[in-house]
């Protein structure tokens, strides 16, 4: 390690550039305005010879949709999905024209999911009966077998039971809201 006599040779103790253009005393005076540790903008400097990328993940601006973002996180946001899911379609493809394509959640791919009925309730597949009895998928599919021992199948009419009784109580609150409203 080098001792420096005067520290104002030192290089991190030289005047730097930001990335908004304005010039600072010192790498730490610029990690302080940027919220970053010192180290990071050290890294900048030594990894990039500026600052221009300071602030953006990937340090490549990216376009998603016609919309140009400074990084892809910022698009994977806009889509709806993680940021792996960005740099993946980067690396794989180049681009983000296939990003948020059949993406998970609220507007997942409903799939060949077979529709069930049972206890007068009816469900589009076993995913949604699973999460609505608040069990696991594969536990419920065993419970569902045609060959299910006794046992399981007590289980499955307990979950139903618990499940009924939630929607009993759901009603009744909803109900007892109405009510209120209406006395008011």
């Amino acid at each position: 390690m080098t001792i420096h006599p005067d520290m104002t040779q030192h290089p991190r103790a030289q005047p730097v550039r930001g990335p908004d253009g304005i010039i600072y005393p010192s790498q730490a005076e610029a990690a302080r305005v940027f919220g970053v540790k010192p180290g990071t903008i050290f890294y900048h400097i030594d990894r990039y010879g500026d600052l221009s990328r300071l602030g953006t993940s990937s340090g490549t601006p990216v376009v998603w949709r016609g919309k140009r973002y400074t990084n892809a996180v910022q698009a994977a946001n806009d889509a709806g999905v993680n940021s792996a899911a960005a740099y993946y379609q980067l690396r794989t493809h180049g681009n983000l024209d296939r990003l948020g394509i059949g993406r998970k959640g609220k507007e997942r791919n409903r799939g060949k999911g077979k529709p069930v009925s049972i206890g007068g309730h009816d469900w589009p597949a076993v995913s949604f009966m699973a999460r609505d009895l608040q069990v696991k998928e594969r536990t419920l599919r065993n419970w569902l077998e045609p060959d299910a021992s006794e046992e399981m199948r007590a289980k499955l009419r307990i979950a139903l039971a618990a499940y009924n009784d939630r929607l009993m109580a759901e009603r009744m609150a909803a109900q007892a809201r109405t009510f209120a409203k209406i006395g008011k």
